[in-house]
């Protein structure tokens, strides 16, 4: 049965749940109203400049500070330390006078009006005023003025314009002085400064555009000289002659210029173009290219990172012309009738036409990307090749079709060691072996087992390279031994010997002009089989060398070698 309980009782517990639920809620109200917002009430000081560092006093800011962030009239600065009564913060580049607010972990301050203080930056000079005193790339600009500052610049926060450069930093910096490099790309306008996030703009840095007035000579031929006269060259930084950049020229002033003008130029009237930062000015004065003529000697040339034709013509005037390639080589070979020059270097073989021009990679080397061509020649549209690194001897197609073929030096039983020279002779290969002071011989298609050239007397000390000629039908063999590399302080030397048939003894070795101070420091040689002649490069003197087949009438060839050769190809 269910119970009921009488009126007055019932209205009772109405009014008391009522007054449980008002209890509540007013409470829950007063709890709302208990949440705390952050108060400032001191900054100092009471303005600043962009970037010092001022102290925000007040109550209820986070204990942590980590927890608090501060807003410069809507600019998030950098808060140093702090607690829930101070902190102490950085005033943010780009903060303008206003309200300054905290945030302490959502709940936000009422603002507190803050000053942000001018430093009056001025620019009063700057000097030089244009590129004829303070040329692009090297001159050096000083701006006087005042209020710079200082750390910022030296740190890279604060930086100078110049017209078509911008955020360059100084070297030298103080309250009224700054010091400058003048970039290369710097165009005629006004010098800025940028700071604190505000530009101050100085007066006008004028650069003067180079011009050419004459050539000297009017016409000239691959490794000739020429003079320039003009006006602002010192801003120059570069120039070409028919789409080929001239890396080897010089200048001497603001007004004078030299160039020497490589190998592949071309013939016909060309325009000389001056690069002025990144910008080319072509010329109106023209240089006219005319062909070599009368050439009578030709030697190619590298010193292992420029490649160089350096001709003779019959009345011995020399023409000594960069190629244009762009890599470096340890040994090349000519090939005259296919009017092709081929390149072998670190893991790397590539050709190009006789002037250089052209370059094209042809393969690499080895497939481990290991291999290091130290000799080269070319014969019957092959290559044939030393790689001293993995000791082989190798062949492929000149054009480059093809696989590599591995001729000798794959197996152990082959005994190759420290493999350098090369030389080929009808269906033979000979090799010079730096470590086991031995010449190699096998066949040009890597058939059977090599074998080694036996002397009699004294064996080669540090052979090097290697050449072969044809004398009354017997194969004589020269070989350039550096004995200075054993022997410090000795020269080297040049030894020949005979080959007959499939013999593998070269006899007693013999000396080339032994005592006649011809041979002092040398690394390559090369045969001339019309004039039955034998030429190598002398180091020490920078000059070439020429005498007969058995070493008599040693001379020095009217060519002037310019640096140490690494390889040299005579025609």
């Amino acid at each position: 049965m269910k119970k009921s309980y009488p009126l007055f009782l019932q209205l009772y517990y109405l009014v008391l749940l009522f007054l449980v639920s008002v209890t509540l809620f007013s409470t829950s109200c007063k709890k709302e109203q208990e949440v705390t917002l952050p108060v400032i009430t001191a900054i100092s000081p009471d303005s600043a400049y962009i970037g010092d560092t001022v102290i925000v006093s007040g109550k209820f800011f986070e204990s942590y500070a980590e927890d608090n962030f501060a807003l410069f009239n809507g600019k998030a600065a950098r808060l140093i330390d702090g607690n829930e009564s101070q902190m102490r913060i950085i005033v943010p580049y780009g903060a303008e006078s206003g309200p300054v607010v905290i945030d302490a972990n959502h709940r936000i301050s009422a603002e507190f009006p803050f000053k942000i203080r001018s430093r009056g930056t001025v620019i009063t000079s700057i000097s030089p005023t244009s590129s004829e005193e303070a040329p692009l790339g090297s001159g050096v600009v000083e701006i006087k003025g005042k209020n710079f500052r200082t750390n910022d610049f030296l740190e890279g926060k604060a930086y100078v314009n110049f017209t078509n450069s911008e955020r360059n930093t100084v070297f030298y910096a103080t309250d009224t002085l700054l010091m400058i490099g003048v970039p290369q790309a710097a165009r005629t306008g006004p010098v800025s400064l940028v700071q604190e996030g505000l530009t101050f703009t100085g007066p006008v840095f004028t650069v003067k555009e180079p011009s050419l007035a004459s050539i000297s000579p009017a016409e000239a031929t691959e490794g000739m000289t020429i003079a320039l006269q003009g006006d602002a060259l010192f801003s120059i930084n570069g120039f070409s002659i028919n789409g080929q950049a001239i890396n080897n020229y010089s200048v001497l002033s603001n007004t004078e210029a030299q160039l020497t003008l490589p190998a592949g130029l071309g013939t016909g009237d060309f325009p000389i173009v001056m690069i002025f930062g990144d910008m080319p000015i072509t010329s109106e004065m023209k240089i006219t290219l005319k062909p070599l003529t009368n050439i009578i000697s030709t030697i190619y040339y590298t010193d292992g990172n420029s490649t160089y034709r350096r001709s003779i013509d019959g009345s011995g005037n020399e023409y000594n012309a960069l190629l244009p390639i762009s890599t470096s080589n340890r040994c090349m070979t000519v090939d005259r009738s296919g009017g092709k020059i081929y390149y072998g270097g670190f893991n790397t073989m590539a050709l190009t036409n006789l002037d250089g021009t052209d370059f094209k990679v042809l393969f690499q080397t080895d497939p481990t990307g290991a291999g290091i061509v130290t000799d080269l020649e070319a014969v019957n549209g092959k290559l044939y090749w030393t790689d001293s690194n993995n000791n082989q001897i190798k062949s492929a197609n000149a054009d480059g079709s093809g696989t590599i073929q591995i001729l000798y030096g794959d197996s152990p039983s082959d005994q190759i060691m420290g493999v350098f020279g090369i030389a080929v002779v009808g269906s033979d290969i000979y090799w010079t072996d730096q470590n086991s002071q031995k010449i190699g011989k096998g066949s040009i298609d890597g058939s059977g087992t090599p074998s080694f050239m036996t002397v009699s007397g004294a064996a080669p000390l540090f052979p090097l390279d290697i050449d072969a000629i044809a004398v009354n039908g017997t194969i004589r063999i020269y070989i350039v031994d550096q004995v200075s590399n054993i022997n410090w302080g000795e020269p080297d030397r040049i030894l020949w010997g005979n080959v007959n048939g499939t013999s593998v003894s070269l006899g007693s070795l013999n000396t080339l002009a032994p005592g006649t101070g011809g041979i002092s420091s040398t690394q390559f040689l090369t045969l001339d089989p019309v004039k039955q002649k034998v030429q190598w490069a002398d180091n020490s003197g920078y000059s070439l060398m020429e005498s007969n087949l058995d070493g008599g009438g040693i001379i020095t060839k009217s060519i002037i070698l310019t640096s140490y050769v690494n390889f040299f190809i005579v025609e």
